[in-house]
């Protein structure tokens, strides 16, 4: 019996002594690790970040575009990739190349600071370590200025980082538009910041406004960990960022009912069912009637904006459903305030006489 309690320990503390190592073999190098392709053009970089064990995202040089992907061993694959679907007129080729190589990759490998995927017939795609580490893509509101000071309490001082190096936001009373670049490893400079040129009525704000804007232009530095990002500037004064949430629409879906004013409202083309779902305080998904969508929202009081919605390109053949789609899709990125109730949702866009009229998902489905 006491050979059989010896053995019977020694077996324990033999496969407690593997678990470790089985645990550690199962680890994903790549999660949380953003690069950037060495052979791009820098004033359009070409960037893949691994945001989780199995979500990727990224800009193809032009369009932002995310999906999933699994590893095992050396082994790689990248699955259900969407882009946004803007014009792009010096990166066209370069973009579309890069999303076909991460269509068929097959293997990848990490050294010395360098991830190299192989895709199609042994071709590779050298990257180096993205010096904006996962900027891109990202939506922040102000929290506070030099000091820590706190913004103005309601308003809503944003910043958002999109592809090919532009900026936009909004300054508490003007909405603004800019470049940025990354200089190096934790250095950032944001250039010809524009904005739009209505006065503020609360002389606060106006202030709060000019000092934002002026402390971009002046930035030399940033840092991001988990949901908050720091820019410096000047002499030791610094920005901060928390994440864009919000819980007001979570974890609701709906479909579209009718598009347009009041004078013009018209509804849905028959059998097409174009659905909205907020995933949670910040993702969107749906199907635009052909093509399935995602992005990312944000609200503010009554105000919401999309960033540019990535989508499937399926070709629709009915053109009635086509040049819907076409609305839909373009009536959500123009989008500047909502309302909700039990019964239903209203998203203005456009000049803000425009409209989308939802009805709770599950009521038709």
């Amino acid at each position: 019996m006491i050979k059989y309690f010896t053995r019977l320990l020694i077996a324990v503390l033999v496969i407690a002594a593997l678990v470790p190592a089985v645990f550690a073999q199962s680890e994903n190098p790549l999660a949380g690790t953003y690069w950037q392709l060495d052979s791009a053009d820098s004033s359009a970089p070409v960037t893949l970040g691994f945001e989780s064990e199995e979500t990727v995202a990224g800009s193809g040089g032009c369009n932002s575009y995310s999906g999933s992907y699994t590893v095992e061993g050396d082994s790689i694959s990248f699955n259900n990739v969407v882009s946004t679907l803007m014009l792009c007129v010096d990166t066209g080729d370069q973009e579309t190349e890069f999303f076909n190589a991460l269509q068929t990759a097959t293997r990848y490998e990490l050294a010395d600071d360098q991830l190299t995927l192989w895709y199609a017939d042994d071709q590779q795609l050298t990257f180096v370590p993205d010096p904006a580490g996962g900027l891109v893509g990202t939506q922040w509101q102000l929290a506070s200025t030099a000091d820590d000071v706190p913004v103005i309490a309601d308003s809503f001082l944003t910043l958002e980082f999109r592809a090919d190096n532009q900026v936009v936001g909004a300054g508490g009373c003007n909405d603004f538009g800019g470049s940025y670049q990354i200089e190096g490893e934790g250095q950032i400079a944001f250039t010809d910041i524009i904005s739009t040129l209505m006065a503020c009525v609360n002389e606060e704000l106006n202030v709060q406004e000019q000092e934002y804007l002026s402390a971009l232009q002046a930035a030399t530095g940033f840092t991001l960990a988990d949901d908050q990002l720091t820019i410096d500037y000047g002499e030791g004064q610094r920005l901060t960022f928390v994440l864009t949430k919000t819980d007001v629409l979570a974890a609701t879906q709906w479909q579209l009912a009718s598009f347009g004013s009041a004078d013009t409202e018209t509804s849905t083309a028959p059998d097409s069912l174009v659905t909205i779902e907020f995933v949670d305080s910040s993702q969107v998904s749906g199907s635009g009637g052909c093509n399935t969508y995602s992005g990312t929202y944000q609200v503010n009081g009554e105000m919401m904006t999309f960033n540019p919605l990535i989508s499937t390109r399926m070709a629709c053949t009915d053109e009635a459903i086509t040049a819907q789609e076409s609305t839909f899709f373009q009536a959500l990125e123009s989008a500047s305030r909502y309302e909700v109730t039990d019964e239903q949702l209203l998203i203005w866009y456009g000049s803000d006489q425009q409209y989308l009229t939802f009805v709770p998902l599950a009521e038709t489905a």
